[in-house]
């Protein structure tokens, strides 16, 4: 195929617009943005010179690449109702297979910032790893072509091997994320700051930026200090949730330990 420069964004939430602006800012031109939401539709499409449309029947036949980023429960909806055959598509989804286009256009890929996406904070898209899969060669070559003209570290993977980082990343982010909120909450309650919890948390990403994170663990669990542990645990007495996360993380730690030494 030729190379891509016009592109129908099906979707406007956070991953949507991140990436919309990003390709709009590096040359490509987003013809149409589609969202049920019209008025969602048209914020993203006016900030990228685009037009916006809230039915799949509106949607034009001209663009090179029609670029699906939707929440994963949406696709089967949508695509009930795509008419256009074979067009190129890509979704931007990390756990679900390419294939969900198959019916609509042998010409389908995958095109997976590996990122996580909050509206209102900007993304430093340099060097951003960004998975690629696609049924044919000519589309696997354009889809890497554009992840590298954004900026992005433009890697091939399988949908299984996608589906593992995907993984990985709740795991490494979502959940984290969560703990942190935990952290917040004892804060809160004891009304202490918050704030003085930030040099921690940087000092251990930062860790795990240069060494791996199976070499940096510290802590009671890790040393299998009971005394504390189990001060900890009792303090939570009021809160059987967070007993539990305390429990399962901290026995995790302690066996992880085991099995090294």
């Amino acid at each position: 195929m030729e190379e891509i420069k016009r592109i129908s964004l099906i979707g406007s939430g956070n991953v949507a617009s991140h990436l919309g602006r990003q390709l709009h800012n590096n040359g490509f031109e987003i013809v149409q943005v589609y969202s049920r939401n019209l008025a969602h539709a048209n914020r993203l499409a006016e900030e990228l010179e685009s037009q916006a449309v809230n039915h799949i029947s509106y949607i034009n036949s001209d663009a090179d690449l029609y670029l699906f980023s939707l929440k994963d429960d949406a696709y089967e909806e949508v695509l009930k109702e795509w008419t256009l055959k074979d067009v190129p598509m890509a979704h931007t989804s990390g756990s679900l297979e390419g294939s969900i286009l198959k019916n609509h256009s042998e010409n389908y890929a995958v095109f997976y910032p590996f990122q996580s996406f909050s509206r209102a904070r900007k993304l430093d898209w340099n060097n951003l790893p960004l998975f690629v899969n696609a049924s044919q060669a000519p589309l696997l070559k354009a889809m890497i072509d554009m992840g590298q003209s954004i900026g992005a570290r433009v890697v091939q993977l399988d949908h299984a091997q996608r589906k593992s980082y995907h993984l990985a990343a709740v795991f490494a982010n979502n959940f984290v994320n969560r703990l942190y909120h935990i952290s917040q909450e004892i804060c809160d309650q004891e009304e202490l700051d918050f704030d003085l919890l930030r040099p921690l948390i940087m000092e251990t990403a930062n860790k795990v930026m240069d060494s791996l994170p199976s070499e940096m663990q510290t802590g009671p669990a890790k040393r299998v200090d009971l005394e504390v542990l189990n001060m900890h645990y009792s303090s939570m007495s009021g809160d059987p949730d967070k007993q539990k996360v305390y429990q399962i993380l901290s026995e995790s730690i302690i066996k992880a330990q085991k099995d090294h030494d």
